[in-house]
């Protein structure tokens, strides 16, 4: 069975919203990690090793966005005003259409300052969220 070319969504029809206002046109990409259940191993006197499952870990969201001065929505200083507060960070890799809805409740962690990147054209941040994510 093949998969539907429709099923995978494309970078540009993302849509983010930091605590309900639209952002997906200034961030170029999303990288989760976290989630991770610790592990933990007890050897045995007779030689046997047994695994138990510990806590599982914060999901981290780190974003790499455009700097903009003077947009109409300019997004890194609405994060500047929430850096060190709880947000919300919804988005739907197809966009409002989106069949599932990644929603990360948490803290605002990181917000780097504006800097020139490759492309001599642009400048970009990362900022980072970490904490629960619900997919509906």
């Amino acid at each position: 069975m093949s998969i539907s070319q429709t099923n995978i969504p494309k970078a540009t029809q993302v849509t983010i919203t930091v605590d309900g206002t639209a952002f997906q046109d200034q961030t170029t990409a999303i990288n989760p990690s976290g989630g991770e259940f610790g592990v933990n191993t007890l050897t045995a006197i007779n030689g046997d090793t047994f695994t138990q499952t510990g806590d599982k870990s914060a999901r981290s969201f780190e974003f790499t966005s455009i700097y903009t001065d003077g947009e109409a929505s300019d997004l890194w200083p609405v994060l500047d005003g929430k850096h060190g507060d709880d947000v919300v960070i919804v988005y739907k890799p197809k966009g409002a259409g989106s069949g599932t809805t990644f929603t990360l409740t948490g803290l605002l962690y990181r917000l780097d300052i504006p800097a020139v990147s490759s492309d001599a054209n642009s400048m970009s941040y990362t900022w980072a969220v970490s904490g629960n994510v619900v997919v509906s």
